[in-house]
């Protein structure tokens, strides 16, 4: 009975530039004290902070054979990220140059269509949209272990589990009762 031992390494790094607009119309909302701002930040990037200038993502594979040929051991290991390259989903929602608005009560009659887009109607209120404007990359962990016994040259029986956590998840500026 040999035992036999195999561990595979890896090592990728991503980063983003941010998510920039090329013509300076990139618009988010802050938030001062917890309090979402009434007017948007406009620049060339969307965020206040570019925190995917470096991701690492180490990943690590172990197969072991500890009774012969017949019992493999696997486990694995990997951090993976999510650069969110298609944020214009959450960011073309935003005043100045889309704005979106809620209105109260509103019933759509034939006189009511259509709407121009150029006039805001009475009682309509803005709603604010976008991401944290100091937004960090969404980052997930995953992990594995798996066993696999050959009970026949065609039958193998496995056991396994996965599991995975993630973190910086995607948050969405959304309105609040407080607006400065």
């Amino acid at each position: 009975m040999n035992s036999k031992l195999t561990i595979s390494l890896g090592f990728r790094d991503e980063f983003s530039t941010g998510w920039n607009e090329a013509h300076d119309h990139a618009s988010n909302y802050t938030f001062t004290d917890g309090v979402i701002n009434s007017q948007p930040r406009i620049g060339g990037s969307l965020f206040t902070t570019n925190n995917a200038k470096f991701l690492p993502q180490p990943r690590i594979g172990v197969a072991w054979s500890p009774f012969g040929n017949k019992t493999v051991i696997r486990v694995g290991f990997g951090v993976y990220n999510d650069l969110q390259d298609a944020l214009g989903y959450r960011a073309d929602q935003n005043a100045p140059f889309n704005p979106t608005y809620s209105i109260s009560n509103f019933k759509i009659t034939p006189t009511s269509l259509p709407i121009d887009p150029t006039v805001v109607p009475a009682g309509a209120k803005l709603v604010p949209g976008g991401v944290q404007p100091d937004m960090k990359t969404p980052t997930l962990i995953s992990w594995s272990l798996r066993v696999d016994r050959e009970l026949s040259p065609n039958t193998v029986l496995t056991i396994g589990y996965v599991g995975s956590h993630g973190y910086h998840e995607l948050i969405g500026s959304t309105p609040t009762n407080r607006c400065r």
